[in-house]
């Protein structure tokens, strides 16, 4: 006997990564449904954050061909241990040019990562990286998507270097936050247009949940950071994932999925000014 279907409804993953997710998919493209019909993905961001893999002009074009998808472009933090001053000050070039490529809604994601060994030598190429993209982002009026690991410390570096360049109004992307209430209420203070991405870590971890139940629904937005985070073991990470990220967020308050799918659509939207 079959279980009730499961309610169809519209979702935005704000935050995945294309190029990875295609390789280790083997699929050429997004589909159209998620595995059970039950999620349809009206809008999603695609993070391009490793410059050897920036799709050229005609890629571009082909990517665009499916109308739900935007551009996001950055430098990924860790690249700052790998690769030489001259090769991080060409793609910094080439970063500035993609902000009038059509379809690129934000800068990043880019920020401080101190979650591994860190010497005080590439944290500063670190924050040298970083505060050249924040610059971008303040120039373009584009909000920034902020890859920010390594804990309060972590947050207590990366914050001045947007307070130093960005309005307190800027619109700031927090990607797939996993802190605790003291650090949203830090990333709020200092800018209050912050929304905090939740991903499918949500699922399985029970103290991430116990903190983000607490958090508005205003301030959330939903990512799947596919092809990472997969629901099982070997396998890929799916943009379609979100809708289980939605469903514990709803789970967790006792309120409808469509609730929750139409908070953080609504976020994501705003936030990106896409209408």
């Amino acid at each position: 006997m079959g279980g009730v279907p499961k309610e169809s409804v519209e979702l935005v993953d704000s935050h995945f990564h294309l190029d990875m997710w295609c390789r280790r998919s083997q699929e050429p493209r997004l589909g159209e449904e998620g595995p059970d019909s039950a999620t349809q993905l009206v809008l999603v961001i695609a993070n391009y954050c490793y410059p050897r893999n920036w799709p050229t002009g005609s890629a571009r074009r082909d990517i665009r061909s499916d109308t739900r998808i935007r551009f996001s472009f950055g430098i990924h933090p860790r690249l700052a241990a790998l690769e030489s001053d001259q090769t991080l000050r060409k793609w910094g070039w080439e970063l500035e040019r993609l902000m009038d490529v059509q379809g690129t809604v934000s800068v990043g994601e880019c920020g401080l990562d101190t979650s591994g060994r860190t010497s005080w030598r590439v944290l500063q190429r670190q924050k040298m990286i970083f505060e050249s993209q924040v610059r971008i982002a303040a120039r373009r009026g584009l909000p920034i998507v902020i890859h920010c690991r390594g804990g309060m410390r972590t947050s207590e570096e990366c914050l001045p270097i947007l307070g130093k360049h960005l309005m307190k109004t800027h619109r700031v992307h927090r990607h797939c936050f996993t802190g605790d209430l003291a650090e949203h209420r830090m990333w709020s203070e200092a800018f209050p247009n912050c929304k905090f991405g939740i991903s499918p870590l949500i699922i399985r971890d029970r103290s991430l949940r116990s903190v983000v139940k607490q958090l508005s629904l205003e301030d959330l937005l939903i990512e799947s950071d596919a092809p990472y985070f997969p629901l099982e073991r070997g396998g890929v990470g799916s943009p379609f994932q979100v809708e289980g990220v939605v469903e514990a967020i709803a789970e967790d308050r006792a309120i409808s999925i469509r609730s929750v799918a139409e908070a953080t659509t609504r976020n994501a939207r705003g936030l990106y000014q896409i209408e």
